[in-house]
């Protein structure tokens, strides 16, 4: 964060008060040098989401460093049967190893249907990893 930061050429002082808290007020210097550091449990997704804005950063990377989840995914987290969500946690570490490791694609959209089953299935006959994205089945090139 604190180098999206400098090439926004923003100070932490200068960044804090472009970020507002729950009741409208601006976060403090301090509190943002704590969070930049690590000092701090990490912010609440709402703050997440204004630092992504400014910083033009990913909302969902930050969410993920500080151990989050999008809301769409938070609000239906119950729904999600446990084969569909370790196949989603499965395709991840596969994709972000891959992509570390440079042997694997980023994550291109398909149009299939959205079902815990097709998830499963699709990845069986393709080993291809896949999870659930915006609407869509999103799928990776899986590695041998």
């Amino acid at each position: 964060m604190t180098a999206a930061r400098k090439r926004a050429g923003l100070s932490q002082k200068e960044l804090a008060a472009r970020l507002a808290k729950e009741d409208g007020t601006p976060i403090s210097q301090p509190y943002m040098n704590d969070i930049e550091r690590d000092r701090r449990n990490p912010p609440p997704p709402h703050l997440l989401r204004q630092i992504a804005a400014v910083l033009d950063l990913s909302e969902e990377h930050l969410l993920f460093l500080a151990g989050d989840y999008p809301p769409d995914l938070r609000a239906e987290a119950g729904t999600y049967p446990p084969a569909a969500v370790e196949a989603a946690f499965d395709a991840f570490r596969e994709t972000a190893r891959g992509m570390q490791d440079g042997i694997a694609e980023p994550v291109t959209p398909y149009d299939g249907p959205c079902v815990p089953e097709t998830v499963l299935l699709y990845q069986a006959q393709n080993k291809r990893s896949c999870h659930q994205g915006q609407g869509s089945l999103m799928v990776t090139q899986g590695v041998d």
